[in-house]
């Protein structure tokens, strides 16, 4: 199935909300690409840093404190049987997510179950990645091994590999992986992704896209319009495609009108539910302006 998203709605992933299947329903009723939900105030297993950890060898879960810990003053040896053992026979199901771990995901099979027919015929996960082993950890060619290991093995799915990162960083790092889905704050960071016009035009040039978080996820929502913020991703990606210009790149507007999604500036689990609530109308609204405007 070709993926080529004309100003999609998305989310990042976590929100404030603690019944999973109210919430499930909501997303899924109202988003162009649904997604699985982290419940963060659910409980801590529900925690981005908690909830892919179940089955980790020596990994100590501190509920009352909410913190976990590697346990290593004592011999890992049997633990680490345990570990690879599946691993090693490639029984995945031993990786799994937990019921107890991700009410959110096993909410919204459910409610996919139930709503069978997604208006755009895709749904995306999320995990939370080793980044620091990741971008530490090289293969023969000095690349880091967060770009191999793990996009390779989502591409070997038949999946699509995103990224999201929050605030700023050096987009070129990312931009020449094989990621497919470039996720930042564009209402705090869009002109950053100006400084890399080589970079982005290869991207483009693969079929990369670019999820533009450009939803603010805190009480400012109170003071922004979907018209508004439309016009400020325009203008945001105007000013990319001037600057590369300027600099002999040709990136063209219309190149996004199949290369976005519309997303929240970064997950919504931090929040309040009713901040949350004003982010998705806001995000649909925003996303059909936009969608609207590429198809005149």
């Amino acid at each position: 199935m070709t993926f080529a998203p004309n100003f999609w709605t998305s989310l990042n992933g976590s929100m404030p909300h603690t019944d999973a299947a109210n919430v499930c329903q909501q997303i899924a009723s109202s988003l162009d690409v649904p997604v699985w939900s982290q419940l963060s105030r659910l409980n801590f297993r529900e925690n981005m840093y908690t909830q892919f950890s179940a089955v980790l060898p020596a990994l100590v879960l501190d509920e009352k404190n909410q913190k976990i810990i590697f346990d290593t003053s004592q011999d890992i040896t049997p633990t680490l049987e345990i570990f690879y053992t599946p691993y090693l026979e490639e029984d995945l199901d031993f990786f799994g997510l937990r019921r107890d771990y991700a009410a959110g995901f096993y909410a919204m099979l459910e409610q996919l179950k139930e709503t069978p027919e997604i208006s755009v015929g895709w749904v995306k996960g999320q995990v939370t990645g080793p980044i620091s082993t990741g971008l530490t950890v090289t293969d023969q060619d000095l690349r880091a091994a967060l770009y191999d290991e793990i996009f390779e093995a989502i591409h070997s799915k038949g999946g699509l590999a995103g990224v999201h990162c929050c605030a700023n960083t050096d987009w070129s790092v990312l931009l020449k992986t094989q990621v497919d889905i470039l996720n930042l704050d564009a209402y705090g960071y869009i002109e950053n992704l100006a400084l890399y016009p080589e970079e982005l035009h290869e991207f483009l040039d693969r079929s990369g896209v670019i999820a533009w978080g450009i939803i603010p996820n805190t009480e400012v929502i109170d003071s922004v319009t979907p018209q508004g913020l439309a016009d400020q991703l325009r203008a945001g990606i105007k000013l990319i495609c001037d600057k590369a210009g300027a600099r002999g790149v040709s990136i063209q507007p219309e190149e996004f009108n199949t290369r976005s999604l519309i997303t929240p500036a970064c997950g919504l689990g931090p929040t309040t539910v009713a901040v949350a609530d004003k982010v998705l109308p806001v995000l649909v609204e925003t996303g059909q302006i936009l969608r609207n405007a590429s198809n005149v």
